[in-house]
């Protein structure tokens, strides 16, 4: 993991730092093998040939294929990844919450769970299943106003995978209007106009850590391959506002059975 050493200087002017090297090529194999491994029983389950030496490419299209076949098994396919070991201990581990502490998050904590995203026209019903419009994901979060997000690429990531797209500096802006998109919401195209957005050209295993209110969109796929990326947000419980507003949480989490309630 090579940090620069200004990362929490370019985090704060400009909205976002990579970190390069951040996850190893074998801790990457070992997920792409239990990737291939959860989707092989449907495989099976579906006639779709395939052998554990299958490379990413072929795996690709055998998931395909299965995204044909039958969109359920396809579909709970993806949400078993979701819950991989090696998915999680890409993010949750000591060098990380170091990482993150060094980037001026007085606290870590996380926000919602690491998620995988396996994208591509191949395997979507809609555009918006793998190209997302403008947008900033401290209104989905609505955590710490220094809340960051950490997003990796599980293979090379250039322009005809859609790289993701920035625009450096927005996060200073705050929170801008949105409008109603089939997504979630987008920020009004007019709030935009005049503004160049960078793609962030990244090798598998380095890492972009973007503050929440980073204005940023999804590149356009123009290739068979599959976008492959997954990423992770956090909030610190020690910023002021988000002490203020006594740690609010949008998203959906378990609540354990009252002991004294009776069932």
């Amino acid at each position: 993991m090579i940090i620069p050493a200004d990362a929490q200087n370019q985090l704060h002017d400009n909205g976002f730092v990579v970190i390069r090297d951040f996850v190893q090529p074998d801790v990457l194999n070992e997920l792409f093998v239990d990737i291939a491994k959860v989707f092989s029983y449907q495989f099976e389950r579906h006639g779709i040939a395939h052998s554990k030496a299958d490379d990413i490419e072929t795996l690709e299209q055998n998931i395909a294929a299965l995204f044909a076949a039958n969109f359920d098994a396809f579909l709970g396919c993806n949400r078993q990844c979701q819950q991989l070991f090696s998915l999680y201990s890409m993010f949750i581990n000591a060098a990380n919450q170091t990482l993150v502490k060094s980037l001026g998050l007085e606290m870590p904590t996380v926000c919602v769970k690491p998620i995988l995203y396996i994208n591509s026209p191949r395997i979507s019903e809609h555009e918006f299943h793998y190209k997302t419009p403008a947008h900033q994901d401290w209104r989905s979060m609505q955590g710490s106003h220094n809340s960051i997000v950490q997003w990796l690429p599980l293979v090379n990531m250039y322009e005809s995978l859609g790289a993701l797209e920035i625009l450096p500096k927005s996060h200073l802006k705050g929170m801008l209007k949105t409008e109603e998109h089939p997504w979630y919401r987008q920020i009004a195209p007019q709030q935009l106009e005049g503004q160049t957005f960078q793609d962030v050209i990244l090798n598998k295993g380095d890492l972009l850590v973007f503050s929440a209110y980073l204005v940023h969109q999804s590149g356009e796929i123009t290739t068979n391959r599959f976008r492959w990326s997954c990423h992770f947000r956090m909030n610190d419980v020690g910023e002021s506002a988000f002490i203020d507003r006594n740690y609010p949480h949008p998203y959906k989490v378990f609540i354990p059975y009252d002991i004294h309630q009776e069932y």
